[in-house]
């Protein structure tokens, strides 16, 4: 899938803009979407503990990492998400925007989560949840059922850069049914539109 993600319409920042991944054929997919738990991801690779990983929209270069009472401050404890996340795996994508809502001077980050039967919770760990201070461009899915298993791998990254987010996952290891015929699937937080490639482009990595 490549579609900028700045060019999406405009949706209330902190909540999920973007839902890539896969669910089973049987799931309805304009079921009403549903309020889940939605914790903030605050590991050491976050933009409270790495100034690196926070935007800097005034170019300014040398700012500290954001204090924790920020990011709670600005981060909605609930969001509406579409109930087939329960039964997939999905890279979810969220524009993040703390404190006054200022788009210009306010810091901002954009979060990437792998989300796995629709727990955010498992997700806040470094490895599932990666903040970038750029926004993603691109997102690959794989998918595959091979002898000895299946395997799915996740990759997303900058335009004309190589993958920031790098994720590689077996359904059986993550409480996934294996055997369900599964399909890829694009949720948006907003009406968007975007261009879907049906061939796994290499030449970003």
């Amino acid at each position: 899938m490549d579609g900028l993600w700045q060019y999406l319409p405009e949706y209330e920042p902190n909540n999920p803009m973007l839902f890539v991944g896969i669910a089973p054929m049987n799931v309805r997919l304009d079921a009403k979407w549903e309020r889940v738990h939605n914790p903030l991801p605050k590991h050491e690779e976050s933009p409270f503990f790495d100034a690196s990983r926070r935007a800097f929209s005034d170019d300014r270069l040398f700012l500290p990492a954001l204090e924790l009472s920020v990011g709670d401050r600005s981060w909605p404890k609930t969001v509406e998400v579409p109930p087939a996340l329960a039964e997939g795996v999905f890279l979810v994508l969220t524009q993040c925007q703390f404190e006054g809502g200022n788009p210009v001077t306010d810091p901002q980050a954009f979060l990437c989560q792998v989300v796995v039967g629709g727990d955010f919770q498992k997700s806040c760990n470094a490895d599932w949840s990666i903040w970038s201070p750029r926004p993603i461009s691109w997102v690959q899915v794989s998918f595959a059922r091979t002898p000895a298993g299946t395997r799915m791998m996740i990759h997303a990254g900058e335009d004309g850069m190589g993958a920031q987010v790098m994720c590689e996952l077996k359904l059986e290891d993550c409480g996934i049914n294996p055997e369900a015929p599964y399909r890829p699937v694009i949720f948006y937080g907003t009406v968007a539109y975007t261009r879907v490639e049906d061939v796994f482009d290499r030449s970003h990595f």
